[in-house]
């Protein structure tokens, strides 16, 4: 089916690495298919892994072997289209690191419903991390352990709901004082 009528990225037109399931490490996923003047994740990206060759509405392209997973692109992507995903994080899970600019942020531990690319509900999967950081121009990143046969249908996550309450836990702190605190921690 074609993303322009569903919306919906066929991840078999997805750039991955050879081998990609025997991974222990992070690695991104672009699934930027649009050509747009668009070029964050090849400037910032401090180990030039990701080029776009030629005009600037060119896709990207990634050189995974220099790759260090830093996920300074997926902060960066203005298009939220970058994931970065360790299909053995432990003997058990996958994780996926995402994007998140929903309020207020999950935090570390929770439980969450696990979404598909499609809107589905898939299961559950817990946040391993937040990472909130200037390099990622105020788009917190957040880390969720997921099943492993998941690892490439996750790109998003919703708060399981107890007893009637909403949502994630609030901290009631701005993202910049969250910011503060993680780097203080």
């Amino acid at each position: 089916m074609d993303y322009k009528k569903t919306g919906i990225i066929d991840i078999n037109k997805v750039v991955l690495p050879q081998n990609w399931e025997e991974l222990t490490r992070f690695f991104p996923v672009i699934e930027c298919i649009e050509k747009i003047p668009c070029n964050p994740c090849s400037w910032c990206c401090p180990k030039e892994a990701i080029t776009i060759q030629g005009d600037i509405t060119n896709l990207p392209e990634i050189d995974f072997d220099k790759c260090t997973g830093c996920a300074i692109c997926a902060g960066k992507c203005p298009g939220l289209a970058i994931f970065l995903v360790n299909p053995n994080f432990d003997e058990q899970y996958s994780a996926i690191i995402m994007p998140y600019e929903f309020r207020p942020l999950p935090v570390e531990n929770q439980k969450v419903t696990l979404i598909d690319r499609h809107g589905n509900e898939r299961g559950n999967g817990e946040v391993v991390k937040i990472r909130l950081s200037s390099a990622f121009e105020k788009t917190p990143l957040v880390t969720v352990k997921v099943p492993k046969e998941l690892i490439m249908e996750i790109r998003h996550i919703r708060a399981i709901k107890k007893s009637g309450k909403s949502g994630f836990r609030d901290s009631g702190k701005t993202w910049e004082e969250q910011l503060a605190q993680q780097v203080a921690n």
